[in-house]
């Protein structure tokens, strides 16, 4: 009989996914004061967001009635009114002089959140309303950047003749900077809300990306998905403390004006960025227990973007200027691989980390310890086995790489019995790492 586990039954009611819209709207208004642009909260002001909120609320109606089966259609027709309001909607938007942009967004939120919900990608549903209201932001702070940077720059210095310079392509890409920065934190934060609202606010995704994550709704904090949400939480940090450096720098760094004395520039959006995808990985590293690739890859870029820093001249330290400072940073790499190594090979800590016996996952690493010697080779092999015996499990990719190249080739002509996993007489292997002293 098949089972199905990690799921839970109860599924929530429809009516609570037209709390995500609300939501978005309020985070986007919290988002608009707290970096400080003169908005009025007023009607012109606020009717955009609203149009966006109103879009996605309007946008999962087909797949609630869909799922309560008031009325006797088919999906097709469904998406075809659902293309009909949107594309009226839109037009009305128009019509009553609040942009055809705006208009464009309510058509777009409307069908592409009734798109995703109706075949059950609630998650990218959300995605789709937060990405739309941070479109909306990032006009607003880059229509007030726009407004203050300027584009005319003078180079002299107070006391000399005047040198007045054309910085208006870099007054575009500084705008450019703070609209995707924004767009990119509410693509982020959608994410983040999904992860947590999903079995709460809306069912969970039987298929695409979101599927794949834990279903169990018995509490609102599932640990088996805390990696994923604290990486997503990592990266929107990531772009938010390149938005206050922006803030914090003078007129020339914010426009990239390299011929100004002192010009070292700021973080930027691709340093943060990529800050965040390697924040991903490692959050991934660590799910699959893979600690000392993901502190060894975690030091390192921290370490280049410290140094990358301190190159373009955000900061300065005494120690690290003249003859000395190459040979420092040479120091600090070193002792940063030394800690990472003593954690690494720590009796309690490496024995902690590594993955149970009764593990699939632990399968190959099994087979590559034993397969040595149960085969009794030269010179090889026995270079392999001492480079086994002396570093961890997760330490080995050598003796995976044999193991990998054995099953391909030796185990082949010699015929000997095989399980499922393609590796000869696995449970004698499992006695023999049983036995082995000190695990």
């Amino acid at each position: 009989m098949e089972q199905k586990t990690g799921t839970h039954s109860n599924t929530p009611a429809a009516p609570l996914g037209w709390l995500i819209a609300p939501l978005a709207v309020l985070l986007a208004i919290a988002a608009i004061k707290l970096v400080g642009v003169d908005f009025e909260l007023n009607v012109d002001n606020l009717t955009p967001m609203i149009i966006v909120g109103v879009a996605g609320m309007l946008g999962i109606v087909p797949s609630m009635l869909h799922q309560s089966e008031s009325v006797s259609v088919s999906k097709s027709t469904l998406s075809l009114s659902a293309l009909a309001v949107a594309l009226i909607g839109s037009q009305a938007v128009y019509a009553l002089d609040y942009g055809a942009f705006s208009g464009l967004l309510f058509a777009f939120v409307a069908f592409g959140v009734h798109f995703l919900s109706i075949r059950g990608r609630h998650e990218l549903a959300t995605v789709v309303v937060f990405m739309a209201m941070g479109i909306n932001v990032g006009i607003v702070v880059a229509s007030d950047a726009l407004a203050t940077l300027p584009e005319i720059y003078n180079l002299a210095p107070e006391t000399e003749q005047s040198s007045f310079v054309s910085t208006l392509n870099l007054k575009n890409q500084a705008v450019g900077y703070l609209f995707f920065s924004y767009m990119t934190i509410f693509i982020l934060l959608g994410m983040l809300v999904a992860t947590f609202a999903r079995g709460f606010l809306f069912p969970v995704s039987e298929d695409g990306m979101f599927s794949f994550m834990n279903n169990d709704t018995s509490s609102f904090l599932n640990k088996n998905n805390l990696p994923l949400q604290i990486a997503l939480a990592f990266w929107g940090l990531a772009h938010v403390a390149s938005l206050w450096h922006f803030d914090t720098v003078g007129v020339a760094d914010k426009l990239g004006i390299t011929s100004v004395e002192g010009y070292h520039g700021h973080f930027g959006f691709w340093p943060a960025f990529f800050t965040g995808m390697i924040g991903l990985i490692i959050a991934g590293m660590f799910a699959e227990r893979w600690h000392t690739r993901a502190m060894t890859l975690g030091s390192l870029w921290a370490l280049y973007l410290v140094s990358s820093w301190y190159d373009a001249g955000m900061f300065t330290v005494g120690m690290l200027e003249g003859n000395w400072g190459s040979l420092i940073w040479l120091g600090i790499t070193f002792f940063i691989g030394v800690g990472i190594y003593s954690i690494s090979t720590h009796e309690k800590r490496s024995q902690a980390t590594r993955r149970s016996r009764h593990d699939p996952t632990r399968n190959a690493c099994i087979s590559a310890r034993c397969i040595p010697s149960l085969r009794c080779a030269k010179s090889p092999l026995d270079a392999v086995w001492r480079i086994e015996k002396a570093v961890p499990n997760h330490w080995s990719p050598a003796c995976r790489f044999w193991a990998w190249t054995r099953r391909s080739r030796g185990d082949r002509a010699a015929k000997r019995p095989r399980n499922g996993l393609g590796v000869c007489d696995h449970r004698a292997m499992v006695r023999n790492r049983a036995a082995e002293p000190g695990l």
